[in-house]
């Protein structure tokens, strides 16, 4: 990857009514009530587990370095019973499809929704879980004026909906929501083929 971050496709899509889906989901979980920096939601889940999972608390339930050592077992194929038959389901097979196609070394693998309050920064970091070798892609779906990633001290807006991202985990990176409503993004890791 030449550049650390970086637009790669542009989706026509319904971000308000993928919003809707996630808000809906999201209160059903109660997130809401947590304090974090970063909530997830998790739309695809391991093949050695059910669609049943707690899909707000599934990653720190089984602890992060689990978490991303049975990532190979995660396929669009398997998504969580809360979006199944779904718009999410949808965009995350459309993504998906693109991602392959495009990237024929790639399959995706764990696919989430990951949401930023308003007016929030996620400390500087750089990925150090087995997978953060390979790239993340990012489906901007509510990201808004405001809405940046910072990569190596460069900042990139994110307010394009529907626009496609490329991220090399392993350079410095800070999500960033200076907006006045959560920041909504589609994340989809992959592995190698």
């Amino acid at each position: 990857m030449n550049q650390p971050f970086t637009k790669v496709h542009q989706f026509d899509i319904d971000c308000n009514l993928l919003f809707k889906e996630w808000h809906d989901i999201a209160s059903k979980q109660q997130i809401f009530a947590d304090s974090r920096t970063y909530l997830l939601l998790l739309i695809t889940y391991p093949s050695s587990y059910n669609q049943d999972i707690d899909i707000a608390k599934f990653q720190n339930t089984i602890g992060v370095d689990n978490f991303y050592n049975i990532s190979s077992e995660f396929s669009v194929r398997n998504i969580v019973k809360d979006f199944k038959n779904t718009y999410t389901e949808h965009v995350a097979q459309k993504v998906s499809e693109y991602i392959e196609t495009s990237f024929s070394n790639y399959n995706t693998t764990i696919i989430k929704y990951a949401a930023q309050p308003p007016n929030c920064r996620m400390r500087t970091h750089v990925d150090t879980h087995p997978n953060s070798m390979l790239p993340r892609f990012l489906l901007a779906v509510n990201a808004k004026h405001g809405s940046i990633m910072e990569v190596d001290g460069c900042q990139y807006p994110l307010d394009e909906q529907g626009s496609l991202f490329m991220l090399d985990r392993t350079v410095a990176h800070s999500p960033i929501n200076q907006s006045n409503d959560y920041r909504l993004l589609m994340h989809f890791d992959v592995k190698q083929i």
